[in-house]
């Protein structure tokens, strides 16, 4: 049976020990909090003391965001406190990733490659369309996790640490999932999103007419938009989505300055043996009461397996 691994990003629940004692009883083994998209999202200093200090009996994870350059030497201040507290740093940067093995390597020997870093082309409702000309060979590239492959092995051998893999769960890229597995990468899933987008220009603060450094009180506001309209390269305008393409284009769920689809893949499968652990995201329910069902949904169906 894979662990479960909680993702909480509003730092208020982690203040409150109702709440971590009820994650623990619904079978909670990871607790991860921080970021994978904005820095400015990442709590400050004294609070990742307290909260860290609050997960006594839970694994730790704490998410990094994408770095770009403005920001990264303050970020950078906080790997040093991580690296202590935590038992694994997800990275969403191949530059944080060379960071940390630079200066933290004897600290930290486990590290997480989250979900903005992991891609495939598996990811997009509609890549039938996209890859439908190509050949049999490409199609299978183009499907397949983009760190199963040869170049990939060989860059992250460089690497002194154990790697888990952050995935979205679908039954295209499970032949990926285990293979990774052989390679040595953990396995952890997630069951319920598919990551679109993670944007510098942050949607939200947009959507908001809001300065960036003034938009977090908005951030914690899920704003689900529906596609209309698409760039068309060649017209060099906007044009209206196709019917054919339309049908497949669920609602987009907008997040800061992350974009997310809904995962409707059903549960076969999400327990098989080469899964090291489930991530379910707090951002998505309603309440522990919520990720408890959700718990025993994927344990039903094991069962029936």
């Amino acid at each position: 049976m894979p662990s479960f691994e909680l993702r909480v990003f509003d730092y208020d629940r982690l203040l409150e020990d109702a709440f971590l004692r009820q994650a623990e009883k619904i079978g909670i083994d990871w607790v991860n909090f921080g970021s994978e998209s904005c820095y400015l999202q990442l709590p400050p200093r004294p609070l990742m003391e307290e909260i860290f200090s609050r997960l006594d009996g839970f694994k730790k994870k704490f998410s990094i965001p994408i770095l770009y350059e403005s920001h990264f030497d303050k970020v950078a201040e906080l790997f040093g406190l991580v690296c202590d507290q935590a038992d694994t740093i997800s990275v969403n940067d191949f530059g944080a990733l060379a960071y940390l093995e630079t200066h933290f390597k004897n600290q930290i020997p486990s590290v997480s490659i989250g979900d903005v870093l992991f891609f495939s082309y598996a990811e997009c409702p509609w890549h039938d369309h996209i890859i439908r000309d190509e050949s049999e060979r490409v199609r299978g590239n183009l499907l397949t996790g983009n760190f199963d492959n040869e170049w990939m092995d060989d860059f992250m051998e460089r690497y002194p640490f154990r790697f888990e893999v952050e995935m979205p769960f679908l039954k295209t890229l499970q032949a990926s999932a285990s293979s990774l597995k052989k390679k040595g990468y953990a396995i952890s899933l997630l069951p319920d999103i598919l990551p679109v987008s993670f944007a510098r220009a942050c949607h939200s603060s947009r959507y908001w007419g809001l300065p960036v450094d003034e938009c977090l009180r908005n951030c914690r506001q899920m704003v689900t938009l529906s596609p209309t309209h698409r760039w068309d390269f060649f017209e060099a305008d906007v044009t209206e989505i196709r019917p054919v393409i339309k049908e497949q284009m669920p609602d987009y769920l907008v997040w800061g300055n992350s974009i997310f689809l809904r995962n409707r893949e059903d549960d076969a499968g999400l327990l098989d043996d080469h899964i090291d652990k489930i991530i379910l995201d707090m951002r998505f329910y309603k309440d522990l009461n919520q990720v408890a069902e959700r718990i025993e949904r994927l344990s039903d169906s094991q069962v029936k397996a």
